[in-house]
C-alpha cells in the first residue's frame, strides 16, 4: 500500500467512523492499490466490516461516499459482522487474502481460510465462469471487452489455482507470469498487456476444464 492509498484511507477512516461512531470494526484495502498495479482507470478497492448492516446503513454509506472529496472515490464490500461469520467459507478464500488491514484484523473476526476453501473457490469460480463462456460462445457476443472482462475474472481463478499448488496466496500479476505455466500463464499475460488475445473464449473455456478436471 504507498503512501497515496493510505492518505485516501485515512480520510476514509474519518468519515467512516463519524458516520458509524463505535460500530467500524475492519477497514481494509483491495485490488490493483494493494498489489501496487494500480493505473489511472483504477478504483479504490475498499473493505468494510461494520458490527451489523442494517438497510439504513446503505443509504449513510452513500451519502458520506458523495461528500469524500478527490480521486478515486471508494468502492468495494461492505457488510455486517454476522453476515461476514456465516459467509459461504469458499467465497471468503479472495477477500481474506487480497485484503491489506488500514484498520483492524480479519483474522479477529473470521478464522483463515484455507486449501480446502482455495480448491472450493477455483471449482464454483471454474463452474461458473465455463458455463458463461459456454453459452456467450453459441447463443451470445464475444467481443474483446467481454474477453477482458472474462479474463480478470479468470485471474482469481488462477490466483487459487497456484495457491493451491504452492500453498502461497499471490496475486501480483508480473510475479504470476512468473511462476505460471500454460493457460494460467497466457491468462496473466493478456491481463498485463491490457488486451484480449483472438482465441480468449478457448483458452478460458480449456482453462476452465482442467481446473475443474483437475480440483
Amino acid at each position: 500500500m504507498d503512501e497515496f492509498a493510505k492518505g485516501r484511507l485515512a480520510l476514509f477512516f474519518e468519515k467512516l467512523t463519524a458516520a458509524f461512531p463505535g460500530r467500524l470494526l475492519f477497514l481494509g484495502l483491495q485490488g490493483s492499490y494493494r498489489r501496487g498495479e494500480q493505473t489511472p482507470e483504477s478504483d479504490l478497492d475498499i473493505v468494510t466490516i461494520l458490527d451489523r448492516a442494517e438497510y439504513a446503513d446503505l443509504a449513510k454509506y452513500r451519502a458520506m461516499l458523495k461528500e469524500l472529496p478527490g480521486t478515486p472515490q471508494p468502492c468495494g464490500f461492505l457488510c455486517g459482522l454476522a453476515e461476514l461469520k456465516n459467509w459461504p467459507r469458499y467465497d471468503l478464500f479472495g477477500l481474506y487474502y487480497d485484503t491489506e488491514p488500514f484498520y483492524g484484523s480479519l483474522s479477529d473476526l473470521i478464522e483463515p481460510p484455507g486449501p480446502a476453501e482455495a480448491r472450493e473457490s477455483l471449482r464454483i469460480g471454474a463452474a461458473n465462469l465455463l458455463h458463461e463462456i459456454t453459452h456467450r460462445s453459441i447463443y451470445g457476443r464475444l467481443t474483446p471487452e467481454i474477453g477482458l472482462g472474462c479474463l480478470k475474472a479468470a485471474k482469481f481463478l488462477v490466483i487459487a489455482r497456484e495457491y493451491c499448488r504452492t500453498g502461497v496466496y499471490e496475486a501480483r500479476l508480473s510475479a504470476l507470469e512468473v511462476q505460471c505455466t500454460g493457460s494460467s500463464r497466457r491468462i496473466i499475460t493478456a491481463l498485463r498487456e491490457h488486451s484480449a488475445p483472438e482465441d480468449w473464449a478457448e483458452l478460458i473455456f480449456d482453462f476452465c476444464g482442467e481446473a475443474l478436471k483437475a480440483f
